[in-house]
């Protein structure tokens, strides 16, 4: 069910049509709050909806004042999931307010829903670039996840808003001396995941992680790899065309490798209704239904 939901957001937001999407996106979320997928396309939904204005809604202070104050109550009593739909209520009026933004993320904090903690505070600097306190708990974040790289760079924007913090000083020391004593010893896989920490956004990336391992027959690494550039696009929001290029791969990759029906027929589907011409899915789709009337792989 969450999956037809995501896919009627994702062709709703597409079409423009950002209410609708909005929607289906929030019931993702409320139902799987641990998935960056939809964390991510509910984020870059609204974004779109009020053309990126950092405000959001006229009056969405005003309008969502009980919602941030109940948000704050929910985080007292450490209700850490009411934490999360209640700011989904107030990120639809304005996904840039801050404080909620930074509840939220905390609340992700506490459930290790890690990916999705780095969405939420990715979002509270879009809204406000010059604030170093969210920065600062971003690389904190990042380096409990062990990317360190994408954690330095936002150490070093931290002094440069206050070049004599302490902290950023001592974390960009000990985390660059722990990479520069390791990058002699990283293989190719380990040196493309440094880059992705970097750039999170950037597909490709994960497209030559994938290739490398489909290379090394690796598969179970391919599939985790392709789940990751979804993730990526979503939250981007930046590409349709990238996102369909991700699942597009996804799609090929359980139909050809993982022969997995099911899968296959998830991104393809999904893909086709983004673009029902792109690429062979059309053909694809057709062979995937035949094979399950079949019964066989």
């Amino acid at each position: 069910m969450l999956q037809q939901y995501f896919e009627h957001g994702s062709r709703s937001s597409a079409q423009g049509n950002f209410d609708y999407a909005d929607r289906m996106f929030t019931q993702c979320v409320v139902d799987d709050p641990s998935n960056p997928i939809y964390v991510g396309s509910f984020i870059g939904n609204l974004h779109k909806k009020y053309n990126n204005n950092k405000t959001g809604a006229k009056l969405a202070s005003v309008r969502g004042a009980a919602i941030k104050t109940s948000v704050k109550n929910s985080a007292r009593k450490k209700d850490w999931k009411v934490v999360i739909t209640g700011g989904l209520e107030m990120l639809t009026l304005n996904p840039w307010e801050v404080s909620v933004l930074w509840e939220m993320a905390n609340a992700c904090e506490q459930l290790r829903f890690d990916e999705c903690q780095v969405i939420y505070l990715s979002s509270a600097i879009d809204a406000d670039m010059r604030e170093p306190e969210a920065i600062r708990r971003l690389a904190r974040a990042l380096a409990r996840q062990g990317k360190y790289d994408w954690a330095i760079g936002c150490w070093t924007r931290v002094l440069q808003a206050k070049p004599n913090d302490e902290e950023a000083q001592r974390e960009i020391s000990f985390h660059a001396e722990g990479e520069g004593s390791a990058r002699a010893l990283t293989s190719p896989e380990q040196q493309l995941e440094r880059k992705i920490a970097k750039e999170p956004v950037n597909l490709w990336l994960y497209f030559e992680l994938a290739d490398l391992y489909l290379h090394q027959e690796r598969f179970e690494k391919v599939g985790s790899v392709l789940e990751r550039a979804l993730a990526a696009s979503g939250a981007s929001q930046r590409d349709p065309e990238m996102l369909k290029q991700a699942l597009y791969r996804a799609g090929v990759f359980a139909m050809d490798q993982l022969i997995d029906i099911e899968k296959a027929e998830r991104y393809l589907t999904t893909l086709a209704r983004l673009e029902f011409g792109y690429k062979d899915v059309s053909e694809r789709l057709e062979k995937l239904r035949k094979r399950r009337e079949n019964g066989r792989m």
